[in-house]
């Protein structure tokens, strides 16, 4: 449990991190142009732009997977394949989840947690009312003089 909620503050971090860094490289592209830099240091600087979003979205990417699958394991619904649903990283090869996949794993574990709420609330409803009757119940039998 601690595990997951170890790993979804840090996806809220890397994409608070990853906000600030697009945020970090707009701003001196702004400044190169606005000083009139030459044109290849501009180009250098959004290919550096976006070599630094690929780095950042690659660990948010295999982050995510990460929390997905570990969360379709906890409520046993079928994971995606290796082969067919998975995309490898551009960085060091590893293996996460496509955006497709991830929202179809995002749906079923929806449609699971719905399901396992509605059952919940329906036990509360029923533990209630057995709760209620046996109130009654004693009610009656304290103040019925045998």
């Amino acid at each position: 449990m601690f595990d997951l909620t170890r790993k979804k503050w840090r996806l809220r971090t890397l994409l608070r991190q990853r906000d600030k860094l697009s945020l970090f490289f707009d701003k001196k592209i702004q400044h190169a142009r606005k000083i009139n830099v030459g044109r290849e240091e501009v180009e250098g600087l959004i290919v550096e732009m976006f070599m630094e979003l690929d780095l950042a979205d690659d660990e948010i990417n295999k982050l995510r997977s990460s929390i997905l699958m570990r969360q379709a394991q906890k409520f046993l619904l079928p994971t995606p394949s290796v082969e067919t649903a998975r995309e490898t990283s551009k960085i060091d090869y590893r293996k996460f989840l496509s955006e497709e996949s991830q929202r179809a794993l995002i749906v079923s574990i929806r449609a699971e947690t719905k399901e396992r709420a509605e059952l919940f609330g329906l036990r509360v409803a029923g533990l209630t009312g057995v709760i209620g009757a046996l109130t009654g119940l004693v009610a009656v039998l304290l103040s019925h003089k045998w």
